[in-house]
């Protein structure tokens, strides 16, 4: 009779063991899927870039070393594999970007370029919703 218990106690510990191994897994299988979504959001974003900087570039041929850099920054951000360095970098590109639409009216009105000011506002409004997202993924994995 002994025997017999020594062996559900043993059984129910390997059930126990394999269920918390499973919710480890689970967890980060969790964080690699939002740190992925984290990825995609960042992609769609440089292209999003990319397309204000062409907009830009029909209005703005005297401001080529702003929108140079943002181009060179955003091709970093695709090559290198830190990507937090660069993102930062691409930042501040992207707000001297703005500033620089705030000397073309006209600009400011295309619809071309309000659609995709649009976007990227919706864009950055998902990525910090997946940042978030992450975060407690992280945590919870931790």
């Amino acid at each position: 009779m002994e025997l017999s218990i020594g062996t559900v106690l043993l059984l129910i510990l390997a059930v126990i063991i394999t269920m918390l191994y499973n919710m480890v897994i689970r967890a980060r299988l969790k964080m690699d899927e939002s740190g992925s979504t984290i990825d995609i959001l960042l992609n769609k974003r440089f292209d999003l870039i990319t397309n204000l900087v062409e907009v830009v570039k029909g209005y703005t041929k005297y401001e080529e070393d702003v929108l140079s850099k943002v181009v060179e920054l955003r091709n970093t951000c695709h090559v290198k594999p830190n990507k937090n360095k660069y993102n930062e970098g691409l930042n501040e590109a992207e707000t001297k970007l703005l500033a620089v639409v705030e000397g073309y009216p006209d600009l400011k009105a295309d619809a071309l370029y309000l659609e995709l000011m649009k976007q990227l506002s919706d864009v950055e409004e998902q990525l910090q919703a997946a940042r978030r997202f992450y975060n407690a993924n992280v945590t919870n994995y931790n």
